[in-house]
């Protein structure tokens, strides 16, 4: 009977982040910047592949 207590604490989480308005904008926000990111981090530090920095990064320029 564990999983009912996990399932009791998703459903929390999931009932607070309805409540908060400003979730999805900020979530977009971090996203544009995860995508900044990972094209830095690839031209700057190489771990990153191309096609993984790219995708991320295009996934922000078609928008929502």
């Amino acid at each position: 009977l564990h999983w009912l207590a996990d399932i009791r604490t998703d459903l929390r989480y999931a009932l607070r982040a309805l409540r908060d308005a400003g979730l999805l904008d900020r979530a977009w926000t971090y996203q544009c910047w995860i995508g900044v990111y990972m094209l830095t981090d690839h031209f700057d530090v190489g771990k990153t592949s191309w096609e993984t920095a790219r995708e991320t990064f295009d996934r922000v320029l078609r928008g929502r």
